[in-house]
């Protein structure tokens, strides 16, 4: 969100606050003049920073959640997503049953402390003069006021509401999407739109197991990511150990708790008051689904990238794309590091035996792009060498960084190196002299707000990921030529299909076989 002061403008010379939530001003009670800076501000930085020839920025439109926006604001996201079609839009849903529970009551019953006693749409739409911005707004969706606040009433989840204004696109991606209902689920695959995964911060906050078995058997696309602060780490091999782990969990969601009980969809609403027993209330029950080792992967890579629609760019080492990869490790510590030597060995006087094999016709046909015991090998020893990083995941599996082919970050130089240089420049030609050199004790809590900021976006750029990759010349600077692209990265990445099947998970596994 943006300040409901429109003198204070993200976008202007000299800004030294960055107002983190939707209106400061509290005489804006409605978020209008919030709103209106946050439109003029987005269109200034779309304009400014978005597909630069030479850069590689894009802005995108990414509300914080329901909870934190107004009517007007919501609004305001609906008129971005029409005029920047092309444009992300990334927010949370689902994520915690109470609070996707009592968001509804507070826009269609009672705002509580809040400022709208009746509620939001009763506030904002029906007890007041339709502003200029909303009659432009209702004209947009083509309904009226009448029509319009029916849509917002036939509303049950707070993920519906965001479907009501109409911002679930084919280019929306909704972290978390944990507590999701039938209906919550067939808008989001019918619209095309795409569940983030952020496992790490679920756990942590406790806000529940989301379901990837649920997306994968109705055939969507799942990526992932980190939710920094609360998540737990910004390696993504760590977030996949934990997507592996709740994949295989079987959980009692809230259509196996009897109604009105403590955990079920209706007996979390905060104000105590029962709402009637509702059957689109009920969240499908969280069967179990196992990731394989190469799917993990595919989710980390060319899956979130897909999903970001930046995988003609990044994803994968088709040759082209930008070369924005990390090296890992697969020896980093002594365990690893025997590990990878038994398995070299074991395989090597294992799998060479099937070298004379048909492959039509000796058990590998499920594996269509699989032709030689050369890439037979790969897979089986890629698995056993990847999962173990997986599971042992920390910062130093991470060898090198490299950033459209030139390396950003170097373990060997960069692991122990002090920040505070760093961190002083960043302030000073952002803020200027002054407040680099009154940081004070206020340093960490500054440098905490940047990597809130940065993080969570960055963890969601997906990256090629290997652990053996050559550097040759390119055929354009930053990109990778077909010498470059590994065998392993190409079964991983380019196999005909997606690396799990679009059929219910049952099905997935025995179609999948051994691997």
């Amino acid at each position: 969100g943006t300040c409901g002061d429109p003198t204070l403008n993200v976008t202007a010379p000299g800004r030294q606050r960055f107002p983190l939530c939707n209106s400061l001003n509290f005489s804006d009670v409605f978020g209008e003049q919030a709103s209106q800076v946050f439109y003029d501000d987005f269109k200034a930085l779309h304009k400014a920073y978005n597909d630069i020839p030479g850069q590689r920025q894009q802005v995108g439109i990414i509300p914080r959640f329901l909870t934190s926006s107004t009517p007007a604001m919501m609004e305001v996201f609906t008129r971005l997503v029409q005029e920047f079609p092309g444009a992300a839009f990334h927010t949370h849903t689902g994520e915690n049953l109470n609070n996707s529970v009592s968001v509804v009551t507070e826009w269609q019953d009672n705002g509580g402390q809040y400022f709208n006693p009746k509620g939001w749409i009763q506030a904002c739409y029906v007890d007041r003069p339709l502003s200029a911005s909303t009659e432009y707004f209702l004209r947009s969706l083509g309904v009226t006021r009448d029509e319009f606040v029916a849509r917002l009433r036939n509303v049950t989840t707070e993920f519906q509401f965001w479907d009501a204004y109409e911002t679930v696109t084919n280019t929306s991606t909704w972290a978390h999407a944990v507590h999701m209902t039938e209906r919550d689920l067939e808008i989001m695959q019918r619209k095309g739109a795409f569940p983030c995964h952020c496992p790490t911060s679920n756990l942590f906050l406790g806000s529940g197991l989301m379901s990837m078995g649920e997306y994968i058997g109705r055939g969507m696309e799942v990526g992932i990511g980190s939710d920094i602060a609360a998540g737990t780490t910004y390696l993504m091999l760590g977030v996949l150990n934990e997507v592996y782990k709740v994949a295989l969990t079987p959980g009692h969601e809230a259509c196996s708790i009897p109604y009105g009980m403590p955990g079920s969809y209706s007996g979390t609403f905060w104000n105590g008051n029962l709402p009637p027993e509702n059957p689109e209330h009920r969240i499908p029950y969280k069967d179990t689904f196992k990731p394989y080792t190469f799917f993990q992967l595919y989710l980390a890579t060319l899956g979130t990238a897909r999903q970001l629609h930046l995988d003609s760019h990044i994803g994968n080492f088709a040759p082209g794309k930008e070369a924005d990869f990390v090296v890992l490790d697969p020896a980093f510590c002594p365990l690893l590091r025997w590990n990878a030597e038994v398995i070299h060995l074991y395989y090597n006087d294992t799998l060479r035996g099937y070298a004379d094999l048909d492959w039509t016709t000796n058990g590998f046909s499920h594996i269509p792009w699989l032709e030689s015991v050369e890439e037979l090998y790969d897979v089986y020893v890629y698995r056993q060498i990847i999962f173990p990083m997986i599971t042992l995941s920390q910062d130093l599996v991470v060898a090198a960084t490299y950033v459209m082919g030139k390396k950003a970050y170097d373990r060997e130089v960069n692991f122990n190196m002090d920040l505070s240089a760093d961190y002083q420049s960043v302030i000073k030609n952002s803020f200027g002299p002054e407040s680099a050199a009154s940081s004070g004790s206020g340093d960490h809590a500054l440098l905490w707000l940047l990597t809130l900021l940065v993080i969570p976006v960055a963890a969601m750029v997906a990256v090629a990921v290997w652990c053996y990759c050559r550097r040759s010349r390119t055929s354009r600077p930053g990109t990778v030529t077909a010498a470059e692209a590994p065998l392993s990265a190409n079964i991983i990445t380019n196999s005909p299909t997606p690396p799990y099947s679009v059929t219910p998970p049952a099905a997935a596994v025995a179609a999948r076989g051994p691997y």
